[in-house]
C-alpha cells in the first residue's frame, strides 16, 4: 500500500518536474527562436498532465506570462547583432584599458632603473 502511494507521489513529482523544465526553457529564452512553438506546445501538454494531481493555477499563470513574453523578445538575428555590438564595445574598452596599463608600465619602468629617484609610483 505504501509502495503504491510512493510510486504515485513519484509520478506526480516527475510530472511537475517535466512541466517545470519545459516552462523554464520558455522563461529562459533570450530571443524568439525557431523552436518557440514547440516549446510552448510542450509546456501546455505538460501542464495538462498535472490537472487532477496538483494545484495548477500558479503554473498556468507563469506559463501565460512566458507565452506573452515571447512577443517582446528580439528575433534571433536582432539578438545576435546586439550581442556582437556588446562584445565589440567590450573589446574596444578592453583595448583602451590595456593601452592605459602599457603607458603606466612605461612610466613606472623608467623609475625602476633609477634607484635614487622617486617617481610617480615611488615613495
Amino acid at each position: 500500500e505504501e509502495a503504491k502511494r510512493n510510486r504515485e507521489q513519484q509520478e506526480i513529482q516527475d510530472r511537475i518536474h517535466g512541466f517545470e523544465t519545459a516552462l523554464q526553457m520558455l522563461e529562459d529564452m533570450k530571443y524568439r527562436s525557431a523552436d518557440a512553438d514547440s516549446l510552448v506546445t510542450t509546456a501546455i501538454t505538460k501542464l495538462g498532465e498535472l490537472y487532477g494531481y496538483t494545484d495548477t493555477e500558479a503554473y498556468r499563470t507563469r506559463l501565460e506570462q512566458a507565452i506573452k513574453r515571447i512577443q517582446t523578445l528580439p528575433s534571433e538575428s536582432q539578438w545576435s547583432t546586439h550581442q556582437a555590438q556588446e562584445k565589440s564595445g567590450a573589446v574596444s574598452r578592453g583595448a583602451a584599458e590595456q593601452q592605459e596599463l602599457y603607458r603606466l608600465y612605461q612610466t613606472e619602468r623608467y623609475y625602476w632603473n633609477q634607484p635614487q629617484s622617486y617617481g610617480p609610483g615611488g615613495e
